[in-house]
């Protein structure tokens, strides 16, 4: 075992007690909230009426392990993974986020006491300390949307969009402070009319894995292998892939309009904005007891992730570059895909049934030498899939229609995989270099938006067992799964022993 944070959860710390009936004019309980390892309560606030969350500290990190990667070590290993866990760690983030201005809540250290007015809760939540947090810590104090509500909006109306040099500026926060834990619904939106269309503004919360770490000879050994997204907060950023893979929809979702001249421009505003005396000023928002423990240590560790930022983000920035999904709407669109001068393949998408035909829902530009395969989602209504006659390029194009009839025109020299309904009035203009993936079969415009798996190999993959004529067993082997497009459960499986 580690020393990881077992002194921050053994130290005793003065803090407020918090009383239900008075606190901030008091607060009426509207439910139960929480995640997959937090107990929570919801609270209203008596005298604005805003929402609050008063978040149990104590929790079972082993549910944040992704369901592919659960297993008897990891459940064995629960005490382990607290312990690798900064029970105060969401207090450094404000420091952290009001500097790059991004929306986050700011958390209140409270005891919550054995307190009658709790109620049924009473049980749950008596002599434990907790976090209060505005649930919806949106600038202007509007009411922030869950990211489920956002998509489907997105969805249903093409000029609703995100914000996703925004969504990227708080992804580099994630990667500095090596919160693991970023899957779609560790986010809220803030949404702005303009007139023309929404914009959605990401809020990250729920920090309960930043700076996650562990010196213990057994955690180490299982991040070679078996569990590689918990290499943690050290001074450098390793597997920086796996670090985000709980992260691998969102970011595949709301990352996937910027290029590397995008990605290069937010990571200089976070390299300029988090300065040492910001990250060092943040450290230092630990409780008094806890700081002399190791808050130098974190800051430290910051200063120097963030001064390795570049080189790690951009080689994540060309993992997802490899495939990128570019999703439509339920509206008609045309998918219009072109060469530029210098070779490298334009993808634009329009939006058919505006007035304003100038109207561009997705443009960018992918280079031959980084990107591999492109995905385009019609999703419903009449699409149009257009490849130009000039365009030459190595990128694998999958044109996947949607529920109404979509016409495909392929003229270029591209592979081009088209997949829809047979029989049912879509239809193939020019074919080119197309290849039909028609189907009658189980409906093959499904939207494959979630769920991306990464490919792996372990070596050696070392197995125990007991059994009464060998006694202990030692075994080792290689292993090696891929996935590909809708190769359910994978692609290729290979082991050996």
């Amino acid at each position: 075992m580690g020393e990881n944070y077992r002194k921050e959860w053994s130290t005793p710390v003065q803090m407020k007690v918090f009383d239900l009936q008075k606190e901030k004019g008091g607060f009426t309980i509207t439910g139960l909230g929480g995640g997959t390892q937090t107990v929570s309560l919801n609270l209203r606030n008596n005298s604005d009426k805003k929402d609050y969350t008063l978040r149990i500290v104590d929790k079972n990190p082993g549910q944040t392990i992704p369901n592919a990667f659960r297993g008897s070590l990891a459940t064995s290993m629960e005490d382990e993974l607290k312990t690798a866990t900064l029970p105060y760690g969401s207090l450094i983030v404000p420091g952290l986020t009001d500097a790059l201005h991004i929306a986050a809540p700011n958390p209140e250290l409270f005891f919550v006491p054995d307190d009658p007015a709790l109620g049924f809760y009473r049980e749950i939540c008596r002599n434990k300390i907790a976090m209060l947090e505005k649930k919806d810590p949106t600038f202007d104090g509007s009411n922030a949307r869950a990211t489920a509500k956002i998509f489907s909006e997105m969805i249903d109306e093409p000029d609703h969009r995100p914000l996703q040099h925004e969504a990227l500026r708080a992804r580099l926060l994630d990667m500095i402070i090596a919160d693991y834990d970023r899957h779609l619904a560790q986010w809220k939106w803030d949404t702005q009319d303009t007139g023309k269309g929404k914009v959605y503004s990401p809020i990250p919360k729920d920090r309960d894995q930043a700076f996650f770490y562990s010196n213990g000879i057994m955690m180490k050994f299982l991040t070679r292998g078996n569990l590689p997204f918990l290499k943690g907060f050290r001074s450098d950023i390793p597997k920086v892939n796996w670090l985000n893979y709980a992260a691998r929809d969102f970011d595949r979702i709301y990352l996937t309009d910027l290029d590397e001249k995008d990605w290069q421009k937010e990571i200089s505003i976070v390299k300029t904005k988090l300065t040492d005396s910001v990250i060092q000023a943040a450290a230092k928002r630990l409780p008094a007891e806890i700081y002399p423990i190791h808050g130098e240590t974190i800051a430290s560790k910051m200063i120097s992730r963030r001064n390795l930022i570049e080189q790690a983000a951009m080689s994540y920035y060309r993992f997802l570059s490899e495939r990128v999904n570019i999703i439509g709407s339920n509206k008609s669109e045309i998918f219009r895909v072109s060469n530029t001068p210098d070779g490298k393949l334009h993808v634009k998408v329009l939006v058919r049934e505006r007035s304003d035909t100038s109207f561009v829902m997705y443009d960018r530009v992918f280079d031959p030498k980084v990107t591999r395969e492109i995905r385009m989602f019609g999703l419903n209504d009449k699409d149009v899939f257009v490849v130009d006659s000039n365009t030459r390029s190595t990128i694998k194009l999958r044109m996947i229609g949607g529920q109404d009839n979509d016409t495909f025109d392929i003229r270029g020299k591209v592979e081009a995989m088209l997949y829809d309904t047979r029989d049912t009035g879509n239809y193939i203009r020019n074919r080119s270099h197309a290849k039909n993936r028609f189907s009658s079969n189980t409906p093959v415009n499904e939207k494959s938006l979630f769920n991306f798996n990464y490919g792996f190999s372990k070596f050696p993959q070392l197995s125990f067992d007991f059994n009464s004529n060998d006694h202990f067993y030692m075994g080792a082997g290689y292993s090696k799964r891929t996935f590909g497009f809708r190769n359910l459960p994978y692609a290729t499986d290979r082991s050996e022993e």
